[in-house]
C-alpha cells in the first residue's frame, strides 16, 4: 500500500515544501558555507593526489584549488539567484 503526501502549491503553482525543495529560501541560504568548504577542500584533495602520483610538487594542487573555487563561486551565484527570486519569501 503506497501513501501519497500532498505538498500545499503556493500562489505561483510551485509546491511548497517538496521534496526538490524541502527547506524555505532562508534556510537553504546557511548551506551556503558549507557548500564554498566542501568545494575548495575537495579540490585541495584531488590535487594533492594528483602531486602524489604524478610527482609534481603543489601543480595539481593549486589548480584544482582554483578549480573548487570557480566551481564553489558558480554554485553560491545559482543558489542566490534561487534563493532571491520574485515570489519567493513572505508576502506583504
Amino acid at each position: 500500500m503506497a501513501y501519497v503526501i500532498a505538498f500545499p502549491k503556493s500562489e505561483a503553482g510551485v509546491p511548497t515544501g517538496s521534496a526538490m525543495y524541502p527547506l524555505p529560501p532562508s534556510t537553504r541560504l546557511l548551506g551556503i558555507g558549507f557548500y564554498i568548504a566542501t568545494c575548495v577542500i575537495g579540490g585541495i584533495v584531488l590535487g594533492v593526489f594528483l602531486d602524489y602520483v604524478a610527482g609534481t610538487r603543489g601543480l595539481f594542487t593549486i589548480l584544482f584549488m582554483l578549480i573548487g573555487l570557480a566551481v564553489a563561486f558558480y554554485g553560491v551565484y545559482r543558489m542566490l539567484q534561487e534563493a532571491t527570486k520574485p515570489g519567493q519569501g513572505r508576502k506583504e
